[in-house]
C-alpha cells in the first residue's frame, strides 16, 4: 500500500487488490470491490447502481461532484450479476457506512495496511493502475469522469524518493543520444483531448488490465 497526501492520497497496488478481492467473505461484496476500483467509482456511486445502468454490455454511470458521465464495458461476472437483480432495486442495498465496514473487514482478512481500508481508496487505486498501464493523465482523467485534469493530478502524486529516482533516470543526457526528440515523440498526445466513449471502450477491450495478473490464473477483470 502507498501513502500520498493524507488519507484521499491512499491506494492499493495491483497485487493489494487481487488479494483484498480474494478475502472478500461474499460474492456480492467482491463484485462491489471489483466494479468500484475497475471504475474508479466513489462509495456513493457504487451503492446506487440499478440493473438499468447496464446497456449493451456496458455500465453507465452518472458521477457526482460535476464530473462527467462514462460508459464503460462492464466485467460479465458484473453483467451476470446485474441480470440476477430486479429492475429498480439496487446491486448493492447498503449504506456507505456500511461499505466502509465491509473495506475495514476484508482488508484485515487480506493481511493488507488499513490505512487505505476505505472504498475511496479503490477510485485512488484505479487511477494509479491505468496511469501506470497507459502513461497518460488524459486517459486517467476521461476513465474517472474528471471535468478538469487538476483533479485528476491528486491521484497521480508521487513521493519525494519516487519524484527523485525517476527525475535522475531522465537527467541521463548521454542516454537520449539514439532517441527521437521529444518535440516527435509524444507531447502532441498530452495535448490532444480523447472522446470520453471512445476512451472508455478502449480501456475495457484493447487495454484490460487484471488485477490478478503474475498474481494467480483466475483471469482478466476489465476496466
Amino acid at each position: 500500500m502507498k501513502r500520498h497526501g493524507g488519507a484521499r492520497g491512499t491506494f492499493y497496488t495491483p497485487s493489494e487488490i487481487a488479494a483484498l478481492l480474494r478475502a472478500a467473505d461474499t460474492e456480492r461484496n467482491r463484485l462491489m470491490i471489483l466494479v468500484t476500483v475497475n471504475h474508479g467509482l466513489r462509495a456513493t456511486e457504487t451503492i446506487s447502481i440499478v440493473p438499468e445502468d447496464f446497456r449493451d454490455g456496458h455500465l453507465w454511470i452518472s458521477r457526482l461532484k460535476k464530473s462527467q458521465r462514462t460508459c464503460q464495458p462492464a466485467a460479465p461476472e458484473l453483467l451476470a450479476y446485474a441480470a440476477s437483480i430486479p429492475k429498480g432495486q439496487r446491486l448493492f442495498p447498503i449504506s456507505r457506512m456500511q461499505f466502509w465496514r465491509i473495506m475495514r473487514a476484508t482488508a484485515k482478512r487480506a493481511g493488507l495496511s488499513m490505512i487505505a481500508a476505505h472504498p475511496h481508496s479503490l477510485k485512488h487505486s484505479c487511477g494509479r493502475a491505468v496511469l501506470n498501464a497507459t502513461g497518460n493523465l488524459r486517459v486517467v482523467q476521461v476513465h474517472l469522469g474528471h471535468s478538469s485534469i487538476a483533479s485528476t493530478v491528486e491521484y497521480c502524486s508521487v513521493s519525494q524518493s519516487e519524484a527523485a529516482k525517476e527525475s535522475a533516470q531522465a537527467l541521463q543526457w548521454e542516454n537520449y543520444a539514439n532517441r527521437p526528440s521529444v518535440e516527435t515523440s509524444g507531447v502532441s498526445s498530452l495535448n490532444a483531448r480523447p472522446d470520453t466513449t471512445a476512451v472508455g471502450l478502449q480501456l475495457g477491450t484493447a487495454s484490460r488490465y487484471s488485477w490478478r495478473n503474475n498474481h494467480g490464473p483466475t483471469g482478466t477483470r476489465y476496466l
